[in-house]
């Protein structure tokens, strides 16, 4: 039978889920209330849902005992049931049980439950949201137009002469191919991104130069200094091949062109050959070797190899908003890696009941409810700053941190991340 009941918001032909038509609700049995009005029931569910839990007791069974239980399992009475031990609460079928009453309240250390309703008389935090209206117009964020213009967007250079978006013209938003830096070369004043390509190219010239030591080498291959330019091309080969459904591993497929490969790109294969592409895959950097802190330092993040990217659009998504939305969304991303790392940081583990993944990486990501604008996120691994045992909470208070620094406004009215 399903209860007619609904609750506001539930889809059109949702019923609340209720006990079939022929179920009958048990007789009490031993430390159990006879009179359901009596139990402790702060949600005010039904008989069927809020149900009486009961202490196992242990006790040895003859082999011809338990074969006889066996035998009748789908002939169990209630008089088998009273067997049991007492009563010792009510719960839902999840198991979930309420917080004991105490002085007429519900109180677990400083958090305080309520099961039929709260009233805030203290700041609202979501004004403007209502029942139906969730995240109305209001809470949305909004990009800084003036900071756009002076970054060069007009209407020519949004789109191309087809009337299409221009996608290197956003791609350079976010990911800058030159070098932002206003005391050295001048390129826009006040520019407020962090730079991309520019910091790649250097950490990969420095990598071949000096630990590769093949760039300039004089002797055996001949490696030639890439580019912003070509290192952007790189990273379009990559996006173009996922575009195309992937290649699962054969990517090189992309540049051979031969009868009956239907893998070959001609777009990729006139852009780099083979040689170069695997040029830059083996000798491209991410990072600094020679300023990254190795494990065993203070500040060391394991995560250093790959986290430059997400701080550069982070960054760049923050710098380029007037203000956002105030509604964000929490979540961790999972993304498939068979490699170790360093040992002992955790930064990758197995994975289980993931098609095609065995062992996986995790970050977790704060963006607006709206739109895909990134506000902070955070890469798991051990080494972070220990403020609670379990990892969850500890990744909720360090990305509370980061999220601290976008803050606008009386500093007492935002609660301040904890300090041990």
């Amino acid at each position: 039978m399903q209860n007619e009941s609904k609750i506001p918001g539930a889809p059109p032909g949702w019923h609340c889920p209720g006990a079939p038509d022929d179920w009958k609700p048990s007789k009490s049995r031993r430390g159990q209330p006879e009179d359901f009005a009596s139990v402790d029931n702060p949600g005010g569910w039904d008989s069927f849902s809020w149900q009486p839990t009961f202490k196992k007791t242990i006790k040895k069974e003859t082999p011809q005992a338990k074969s006889k239980k066996k035998s009748n399992a789908k002939n169990l009475n209630e008089e088998e049931a009273d067997k049991s031990g007492p009563c010792l609460h009510h719960s839902l079928p999840t198991g979930a049980t309420p917080v004991p009453l105490k002085d007429g309240k519900r109180v677990v250390e400083n958090f305080e439950f309520h099961h039929k309703g709260w009233k805030n008389d203290g700041p609202l935090f979501r004004d403007g949201a209502t029942r139906d209206n969730l995240f109305p117009q209001q809470r949305a964020g909004a990009l800084d137009l003036d900071a756009l213009k002076h970054l060069g967007l007009t209407l020519d250079r949004m789109r191309e002469a087809d009337g299409a978006p221009d996608a290197l013209f956003f791609h350079q938003l976010l990911l800058p191919m030159h070098n932002i830096d206003d005391e050295k070369v001048l390129t826009v004043p006040r520019d407020p991104r962090k730079g991309f390509y520019s910091n790649m190219l250097r950490w990969t010239n420095l990598h071949v130069a000096g630990e590769l030591g093949i760039l300039c080498g004089g002797h055996g291959h001949e490696f030639c200094s890439t580019s912003p330019a070509e290192l952007l091309k790189w990273d379009g080969t990559v996006v173009m091949d996922g575009v195309l459904g992937g290649t699962h591993g054969s990517f090189l497929s992309r540049f051979q062109k031969r009868e009956g490969n239907e893998l070959h790109h001609e777009a990729i294969s006139k852009t780099f050959t083979k040689e170069l592409w695997l040029e830059i895959k083996r000798t491209c950097k991410l990072w600094d070797n020679l300023l990254a802190k190795k494990k065993g330092e203070e500040g060391c993040d394991p995560a250093h190899k790959h986290d430059y990217m997400f701080d550069v659009i982070v960054h760049n998504v923050n710098a380029m908003s007037l203000f956002v939305c105030q509604d964000l969304c929490l979540d961790e991303t999972s993304y498939a890696f068979n490699g170790w790392g360093e040992l002992g940081t955790g930064l990758f583990g197995l994975i289980v009941g993931k098609p095609g993944i065995t062992r996986e990486g995790q970050t977790v990501l704060v963006s607006d409810v709206d739109k895909i604008h990134p506000r902070a996120c955070l890469h798991r691994h051990k080494l972070h700053p220990n403020w609670f045992t379990l990892p969850g909470p500890n990744e909720m208070a360090l990305i509370w941190e980061k999220l601290l620094t976008l803050l606008e406004g009386d500093p007492a009215f935002f609660c301040p991340a904890p300090s041990f």
